[in-house]
């Protein structure tokens, strides 16, 4: 063999010093079996190629006459040794795999121990010859035996194809290992074989691969063994990228839901994003003290590797070796990338923001975000750099969730940039990216109607104490037989509602709902008219509310409008129990301003009289109904190996990758391929998944995972049946109907203070004016408890329920009466002791006097009995009078009565009462 240190020559030449001898072409038979020259190539890290144009169609290398295939076919099978009149070239059998060159054996019952032939480069898939040569034609290792002058025939185009995504700059090498020998096929015996090698370097530059978005699913592969046999009907189960198929793979969630998406629909994937953390770690050239190369300004030294170095410096990401760069985009609602509640934080994920208006794309700046978990959760546009290993392990966690907007149903895409900032080339100067798109349609789920009215929630109360907190908003008050009506006798045709004015309200202010009273000023929300909304009304070109009133008791009153809309429709009418109902039919538009126009004209009826509300929205806007609990996982796609063939049914070679459709010595990177709709297998009869495993992405909408069209507004593809059902909403306006008031002054004190007379037939003077519990102090208007109406002081006035005016309370006057008062008293006091003791002497002897004074004259007036009477038969002969008055009388025989005893419980604050 010619030394590589010698003059270059085109491809590998043998020598050998016997080649010019008689007979050295010829084979040599030893113990049955003919010997030729021997050679063996070798190499780890790719594949092999010889001379196959000679192999299969060159005689006139051999100088021979008859043009018999050299390697194949039945004149020179793989298994028949060589000869003068037959085969001069065969591949050897070591028991080698039998890849490439060697021919596959196969098991398979359709062509079970038939011998194929050998795998040329130039066959494609579709060739029949070629086409169980799929996946096989990476040759690690060739052996040939044969003529000396065949053997270099076959060795003059021998080609080295690397393995793929591989290159010697991260720590590994390779090398051709060619090994000859003559098998003593010239000399005496004893046959003695000699032999050489050599083995001759090989660089791989490196080629930076751009990543990949895609989606990873299951597909079959099957093993093609060592001996070059495989089974069909032996299958397993792989994972393999996928591209994203957008009329497949698109993803359909329930409004405002939730969904996560697992690499069955994301996934991003660089071959090579590794491959410069290893070299900075394994290049002995850029190797220093610290080990790696760790960042700008760091360990990397310029002497020994300025182009690794000048990269980190001018990094625009200001990334570290094998990090990339991930945008995460959507329109219409809101992207997160954020560890789910069973799951941590993966170290290495940095979130970014932009510190310009330039698009990161476009290499505009950016920084790390201040706040990190911030910048994860509900944005329309998320950057995360990671180290891919990192990335993908969030991916498979389920970090990345989209939802759409409040209340947005309608077509969403989640776009998807990726960038290796081109740390995998040898120069560090062509940055790669890719781009990929995942489809999303935001099902609309329909929402209830809601109703704003005037009113509130009742009284608050607390279960330990009994004790209820009123001051939330009390009913609306209507005055009964306040007319608001259409007059037909007064006004007949000439003028008639509701163009005209036949609609006659006494006070319209106090038929209106809400009516406006002094009292409802502390209870703004008394003021708010009736009001509807809802969300997803104007999804549809007429979407429309149907609206019912309801007169909670019989005969209590019905509804009026002045003026009418054209584009409503209107019902009104009494039930078999006499209460009135309303029903409105429009655009909720037209009825909210007929809410404006609502007039309540009130009988002859005392009490409370709720208005019950209820809206239908008829079923605008919906198209199926969450199920309760429901969890919908779909997968509608059917994944398979495109490029295989129909020899290996369309599997894919376990642990291999996807050969190209037209050289089986290129491979297709990673989402190649699309999977195909389910339907379309097994001629459309096919099935959907429904729920798929926990590994799928999900939830999705209430489809059931079928296919919906927008025209049609229909789904096919599943079997479930949950169509969108109307949304109805409802709500209660307290309102109480009483008796005809007379408060027509223009303040409180004023009629407070009215007298009798002005105050009419109603009231009865100072506190006469209504409230809303009459002044009892209690009244039935709770809704689930009677309520105690607590009157407080006015904030401004500081007056109380019935005190109609402050009393202004001067001190000084007060107290000088009372000492003037004081003083006079002492002198009537004094002046009298002075009399007494002139004119009696001693005050005892004026007591004395004075109490036989009033004996003397009680005895004159036989007031008092005289001397040596006897009191106690004289209060006994009086009882015994009486006694004998009421006995003869008849007082003792009737009975007595009736007896009323007045007692009052509270029943909301008590546990029990007991009655006797």
């Amino acid at each position: 063999m010619r030394d590589p240190d010698a003059v270059e020559t085109s491809g590998i030449y043998i020598t050998d010093p016997d080649q010019e001898n008689f007979g050295f072409n010829d084979p040599r038979l030893v113990f049955g079996e003919s010997l030729g020259f021997l050679v063996n190539l070798t190499v780890k890290h790719g594949c092999l190629f010889v001379n196959e144009q000679f192999l299969r169609f060159g005689p006139e290398h051999a100088n021979r006459a008859v043009n018999f295939a050299k390697v194949g076919g039945p004149q020179c099978a793989l298994e028949t040794s060589f000869d003068l009149n037959g085969c001069t070239i065969r591949l050897k059998d070591y028991g080698q795999p039998r890849y490439g060159l060697h021919a596959a054996r196969c098991t398979d019952p359709q062509c079970l121990a038939t011998v194929l032939d050998p795998c040329y480069s130039d066959l494609s898939v579709a060739d029949s010859k070629g086409s169980h040569c799929y996946g096989r034609i990476c040759t690690k290792f060739i052996a040939l035996e044969g003529r000396f002058p065949d053997i270099n025939a076959a060795l003059s185009n021998v080609t080295y194809l690397s393995d793929p995504d591989f290159n010697t700059f991260y720590g590994y090498s390779e090398s051709l290992h060619i090994q000859v020998s003559d098998n003593g096929i010239m000399g005496d015996a004893p046959v003695t074989a000699l032999s050489h090698s050599i083995r001759i370097p090989i660089t791989v530059l490196p080629v930076n691969d751009p990543p990949v978005v895609g989606r990873l699913h299951a597909a079959l592969c099957t093993d093609l063994f060592d001996d070059g046999t495989y089974d069909l009907a032996s299958t397993k189960e792989t994972e393999r990228l996928f591209a994203v198929n957008p009329s497949v793979d698109f993803l359909d969630v329930n409004e405002d839901t939730v969904i996560t998406l697992l690499p069955d629909r994301v996934w991003i994937a660089d071959v090579d994003a590794e491959e410069a953390a290893i070299r900075s770690a394994n290049v002995a050239k850029c190797a220093d003290a610290c080990g790696t190369v760790a960042a700008v300004g760091g360990c990397c030294l310029e002497s020994r590797c300025p182009e690794l170095c000048e990269k980190i410096k001018r990094s625009f990401i200001k990334a570290l070796p094998s990090e990339v760069l991930v945008e995460f985009r959507v329109s219409s609602g809101l992207v997160s990338f954020y560890p789910p509640p069973t799951r941590s934080f993966i170290l290495g994920l940095t979130m970014l923001t932009n510190m310009s208006l330039t698009d990161i794309k476009a290499r505009g700046e950016v920084k790390p975000c201040d706040y990190q978990e911030g910048c994860m959760r509900n944005q329309s546009r998320i950057w995360v750099r990671a180290r891919l290993t990192a990335l993908q392990q969030a991916l498979r966690w389920g970090y990345l969730t989209y939802v759409g907007r409040s209340h947005f149903n309608g077509h969403d895409k989640l776009e998807i940039w990726v960038s290796d900032d081109g740390y995998s080339d040898v120069t560090y100067l062509q940055p790669l990216s890719a781009t990929g798109v995942v489809p999303i349609t935001v099902v609309a789920v329909n929402n209830a109607p809601s109703v704003t009215f005037p009113g509130g929630q009742g009284c608050t109360c607390r279960e330990a104490t009994g004790i209820c907190s009123c001051d939330t908003v009390p009913p609306l008050a209507y005055t009964k037989d306040l007319k608001c009506y259409n007059d037909w006798i007064k006004f007949g045709f000439s003028d008639p509602w509701p163009a005209g004015s036949a609609l006659e309200c006494s006070v319209p202010s106090q038929s209106s709902v809400p009516n406006q009273k002094e009292t409802y000023e502390s209870y703004p929300m008394l003021k708010q008219n009736i009001f509807f909304t809802d969300v997803d009304m104007n999804e549809t070109l007429n979407g429309n509310i149907t609206v019912e009133f309801l007169i909670g008791r019989p005969n209590a009153g019905d509804f009026q409008m002045k003026r009418l809309a054209w584009t409503v429709s209107y019902y009104q009418w009494e039930d078999a129990d006499q209460m009135t109902h309303l029903r409105l039919k429009g655009r909720i538009l037209d009825i909210n301003q007929q809410m404006t126009e609502l007039l309540f004209n009130a009988k002859d009826y005392s009490g409370p009289a709720p208005f019950t509300i209820s809206a239908a929205d008829n079923n605008n806007y919906g198209i199926c109904k969450p199920g309760s609990g429901e969890v919908y996982k779909c997968d509608r796609a059917f994944c398979e190996n495109t490029f295989s063939g129909a020899a290996l049914g369309n599997l894919f070679i376990c642990g291999k990758p996807v050969v190209s459709p037209t050289s089986l010595h290129k491979f297709l990177p990673g989402s190649s391929m699309a999977c195909s709709d389910v339907r379309l297998q097994d001629q459309g009869t096919g099935s959907i998944v429904v729920r798929g495993a926990a590994s799928t992405s999900g939830p999705f909408s209430c489809f059931g995972c079928g296919y919906y069209n927008p025209a049609t507004r229909q789904v096919s593809g599943t079997e479930e049946d949950n169509p969108s059902e109307p949304g109805l909403g409802r709500a209660t306006v307290d309102v109480v109907i009483g008796g005809a008031t007379a408060c027509k002054f223009a303040n409180c004190t004023e009629c407070n203070a009215a007298p009798k007379a002005a105050a009419g037939p109603h009231g009865d003077g100072c506190g006469w004016c209504p409230s809303f519990c009459g002044g009892a102090g209690k009244c039935m208007i709770g809704k689930t408890a009677p309520i105690f109406e607590t009157c407080r002081a006015d904030p401004d006035s500081g007056l109380l329920y019935r005190q109609c005016r402050v009393e202004n309370v001067n001190l000084a006057p007060v107290i000088g009466a009372v000492v003037a008062g004081a003083l006079l008293g002492f002198y009537f006091l004094y002046s009298l002791l002075r009399w007494i003791r002139r004119r009696h002497g001693t005050f005892a002897l004026y007591l004395k006097k004075k109490r036989f004074d009033i004996t003397y004259a009680g005895r004159k007036l036989y007031l008092l009995p005289p001397d040596g009477a006897s009191y106690r038969q004289f209060f006994l002969m009086v009882m015994v009078t009486v006694a004998l008055g009421v006995f003869f009388g008849g007082a003792v025989s009737d009975r007595g009565g009736p007896f009323y005893f007045q007692s009052e419980f509270y029943l909301d604050s008590l546990v029990s009462i007991a009655v006797e």
